[in-house]
């Protein structure tokens, strides 16, 4: 028998799926930041690039805080926070596959032209390419950190109830 207050793998479960969750997320809006800015506008590449790298942290950063304050503000158990976040990611991963076939109806003629243009512009510099794992590198740290601080709201989620459930049975 083991205590739910004392559950480390459903709270190893909520960090999992937050993570895959925040980071669907995030890689939707860098990806939309990029189409629409290629689509409907000329930016230069490189500081189109580093908008975009801005996007994806910038939707990390707040979508931590959110979480925060709602694990802070609303009386959830663990479950419950699980299956949120699970149904959350299944549907920014479902956005992610319709918005590219949505995008594809209205793009430009230009926009085939500007992709390579970025693409090219971005590959070719060697510098712009260890900025993105660099930055999800301290994006990992970040997360971490993030729930090592947090950790103690995510232990106490279910601290209101004392049930004891039997696993196996």
């Amino acid at each position: 028998m083991i205590n739910k207050f004392d559950n480390r793998f459903l709270i190893i479960g909520i960090g999992v799926v937050f993570y895959l969750f925040i980071t669907t997320y995030a890689y939707l809006f860098q990806e939309w930041t990029r189409l629409f800015a290629l689509n409907f506008a000329n930016f230069p590449s490189i500081p189109l690039f580093f908008f975009i790298q801005f996007v994806y942290v910038l939707t990390i950063v707040l979508f931590c805080f959110f979480f925060q304050s709602k694990l802070k503000k609303q009386k959830l158990n663990s479950k419950k926070l699980f299956i949120q976040l699970a149904i959350a990611m299944i549907v920014g991963q479902f956005l992610q596959f319709i918005s590219r076939f949505v995008f594809d109806l209205f793009t430009t003629p230009e926009y085939w032209d500007r992709l390579i243009a970025y693409s090219d512009e971005i590959r070719s510099d060697y510098a712009l390419g260890s900025i993105a794992p660099s930055l999800s590198l301290l994006i990992d740290l970040f997360l971490i950190y993030f729930f090592y601080k947090n950790r103690n709201l995510l232990i106490q989620l279910d601290a209101n109830s004392e049930e004891i459930e039997t696993i196996g049975s």
